[in-house]
């Protein structure tokens, strides 16, 4: 049995782009080759569900009754775009704070499928009645506060690692950062982070938590907009910022890279891969492998303008301009 994995660097994940069971649109004419001719080997994913495919919109409309599911309408597609590689894989993690009134998480099981391990967060305790519930999805439920460090300890200590968070609480900023800084450390390698309702709600301030975001995940100096080339000390990329520019866009971002520096954080710089918003909804992609340097690369014999031409033109441009 492998050793548990430190909460700062989680267990490599089989959710990659290309997860194991994309490789069934490859191996399929052969295993159906192999079953014709008689042979007893047998494709060890997940079998495709026998019912036609649903998309999840589908699913949301013909829902009609059971547990509530409340979600934007336009969610779905943007779910089923950043989550399809999830689909079927063995032993997929998927946790989700603010399960309501349970319906998500039998949405999420219909998804996934029956060996992924779906985990619920919320504030109330009469939510601890779709604990193990087949009308819920059978899923495991905790009950506790998204915005306390005390909870996300307690829970870690049971779940270390997970491939998918979805923050569907309580859509304030002083509840969603609290919860995206706590689960950022424990999510595996090649999971996902989503954060649903960014216009805020109850008076919240309004996309507080989407600038947040891309202040400390993008601009700021461990963020992903700042990979260190391989040939180019950082500092130097450092010293070219515009912080005028900027402004107070980066309050906060400092502390955020300081607790990289202690180890406390994996910096975006190296372990983020991508950053999409679409409308109310925000996904972070880890990494399977870090970004250690990024480096340009050349290809090609013929290049217009000369390369040395246009920079001594821009040079001299740039002089004249004084």
């Amino acid at each position: 049995r492998h050793k548990q994995p430190r909460p700062s660097m989680p267990r490599p994940s089989c959710r990659s782009r290309q997860p194991r069971c994309a490789m069934a649109s490859f191996v399929r004419p052969f295993l159906i080759l192999t079953m014709l001719l008689g042979s007893e080997a047998r494709w060890h994913s997940e079998p495709e569900p026998s019912r036609p495919e649903l998309t999840m919109q589908q699913y949301f409309d013909q829902l009609t009754e059971g547990p509530g599911l409340w979600k934007w309408r336009h969610y779905f597609e943007a779910y089923e775009m950043q989550l399809r590689r999830f689909r079927y894989c063995d032993g997929c993690t998927l946790v989700e704070i603010g399960i309501y009134s349970g319906g998500s998480m039998r949405m999420w099981r219909w998804w996934l499928g029956e060996k992924a391990n779906i985990i619920g967060i919320d504030l109330s305790n009469s939510t601890l009645v779709y604990d193990g519930n087949p009308k819920y999805g059978s899923p495991r439920i905790f009950v506790g506060d998204q915005s306390s460090k005390a909870f996300w300890q307690s829970f870690h200590e049971q779940v270390p690692s997970y491939d998918i968070l979805i923050d569907d609480g309580g859509h304030a900023p002083e509840l969603q950062l609290p919860s995206l800084l706590a689960a950022w450390p424990h999510l595996a390698r090649g999971g996902v982070y989503v954060c649903e309702d960014l216009h805020g709600a109850f008076g919240a301030a309004f996309a507080q938590h989407a600038h947040t975001v891309f202040n400390m995940f993008v601009h700021s100096t461990c963020g992903m907009n700042w990979a260190a080339p391989c040939k180019r000390p950082i500092k130097l990329l450092a010293a070219n910022r515009r912080p005028h520019l900027l402004g107070a866009a980066l309050e906060g971002a400092a502390t955020f890279c300081e607790q990289d520096n202690a180890g406390g954080i994996r910096p975006p710089s190296q372990w983020l891969r991508s950053l999409v918003f679409t409308p109310y909804l925000l996904f972070l992609e880890l990494r399977t492998e870090p970004l250690l340097c990024t480096k340009p690369e050349k290809h090609g014999t013929q290049w217009q303008p000369p390369l040395e031409s246009f920079v001594a033109s821009a040079k001299r441009e740039k002089a004249a301009q004084g």
